[in-house]
């Protein structure tokens, strides 16, 4: 749909796109069939180009590493592309391959702590396997955290460090993204 100048304008309903609607109990919002979904432009609210280029993988939190990979193969077909230890973080990890796009691959990556005071060991203690964390593509890592944190959202990772399959990665903070966890990822060049 075009703005009033007639560029062409995504748009997203309000409670997809926002969250929630102020003045609205949590939960589903109320819809009439008879009333339009509300939308947000990105021209109506002045908003930059989209930073994040894909969503590069969603990283889950598992007791058994080679369990899971077996059940993610067998259910869903999905096929191995990297495994690795990162000492630095207590984590043993596989990235399973989902599909490829012109802006990068995406993945599930499978966590299982290699000790109890990791960050993935707590998050299991507290919560069970699950959902971790969700990472997404960025063309520099640099950029799109000084970017991010010039708007008030705090950083885990004040620079860039070295992620899996070689990728350039930093965090920003749950408290400031709607409770998830969010990785910022600028794959390795291929």
């Amino acid at each position: 749909m075009p703005d009033e100048e007639g560029r062409p304008v995504a748009s997203v309903p309000v409670a997809v796109r926002c969250g929630s609607i102020p003045g609205r109990r949590a939960g589903k919002p109320r819809r009439d069939a008879r009333t339009p979904t509300p939308v947000i432009t990105t021209t109506a609210r002045g908003a930059q180009p989209a930073m994040f280029t894909r969503i590069d993988h969603v990283g889950i939190a598992v007791h058994d590493l080679e369990k899971s990979i077996s059940w993610y193969e067998t259910t869903f077909g999905l096929t191995v592309a990297s495994r690795e230890v990162n000492e630095e973080q207590g984590v043993r990890e596989a990235m399973l391959f989902v599909a490829d796009s012109p802006a990068g691959g995406s993945y599930v990556q499978l966590l299982e702590p290699t000790r109890q005071d990791s960050p993935v060991g707590k998050f299991l203690a507290r919560n069970g396997e699950g959902v971790h964390h969700i990472g997404y593509g960025v063309d520099d890592v640099e950029n799109a955290l000084a970017s991010i944190g010039a708007q008030g959202v705090r950083l885990v990772d004040q620079r860039p460090r070295h992620g899996s399959m070689g990728a350039s990665i930093a965090f920003l903070h749950p408290k400031d993204t709607g409770g998830v966890l969010t990785e910022l990822v600028q794959a390795a060049k291929r």
